[in-house]
């Protein structure tokens, strides 16, 4: 029987990328976002992954109809707005740390028992290279970043006895409707792109399709003995 895996922010971007090869490898597919993701054959629950209620019935759901979930893929996350910390309202940090922090660990607190029901499971936490080396104008995001790191080890330290693994991946720049809208609403976009793309040794940014296609490795068999692991998939990023 198929494994069904669930994704966050599966409707643009790497989530997207992610999806499509889940399904071409016959996984079944349940996406968490505001919009659909317009695939064939996903199921899809529209919301705010961020509060803690519509994930909650959304989980409560899927126990009902006794949907057994092997895979869980905390994809979605927002950008930190483009201003000095001190000009940050309370509303921009917290919708930060709400979407990018809180919804994974809400998520993963619902959907663990679903997962120790099974006897097995594979969690795939999305940080991001700025969650270990910060960057200009980024400290919520970097915290939210950072936070998912020690709380995947942690995850993974508790449950292995258990059957679960889980390892969160840290991606450098990637094309994204994220990175495409602040290329859009800088002074250069052209120049903009080449920055982002001279950080990393590889001299470019990285393709969605790249980054899901090491979730994908990291939810299936083939990495079995992989577990409480942060994978850079970022072209040299954090090597520099």
């Amino acid at each position: 029987m198929a494994e069904t895996i669930i994704v966050t922010g599966g409707s643009s971007g790497i989530g997207l990328s992610l999806i499509k090869i889940l399904i071409n490898k016959n996984y079944k597919v349940i996406n968490l976002d505001l919009k659909p993701s317009g695939i064939d054959n996903v199921i899809e629950f529209l919301g705010d992954v961020s509060q803690y209620q519509f994930l909650k019935n959304t989980v409560s759901s899927l126990e009902i109809n006794n949907v057994s979930i092997y895979g869980l893929v905390n994809n979605a996350g927002i950008s930190q707005k483009g201003d000095f910390l001190y000009n940050l309202t309370e509303d921009d940090i917290n919708k930060v740390i709400q979407v990018n922090l809180m919804g994974t660990i809400y998520l993963t607190s619902l959907v663990l028992p679903l997962m120790l029901k099974n006897g097995k499971g594979s969690i795939v936490n999305v940080a991001s290279v700025i969650g270990k080396v910060g960057a200009y104008n980024n400290e919520v995001y970097a915290a939210s970043k950072s936070a998912l790191i020690g709380f995947t080890k942690s995850l993974a330290v508790t449950y292995a006895s258990r059957g679960i693994r889980a390892n969160v991946i840290l991606p450098g720049y990637v094309e994204t409707p994220l990175i495409e809208r602040a290329a859009k609403s800088s002074p250069n976009e052209t120049a903009f792109y080449k920055e982002l793309a001279s950080r990393h040794p590889l001299q470019r940014i990285g393709k969605p399709e790249e980054v899901a296609k090491l979730i994908e490795f990291l939810l299936s068999d083939d990495s079995s003995f992989i577990t409480g692991s942060e994978i850079p998939v970022d072209g040299g990023y954090l090597a520099r």
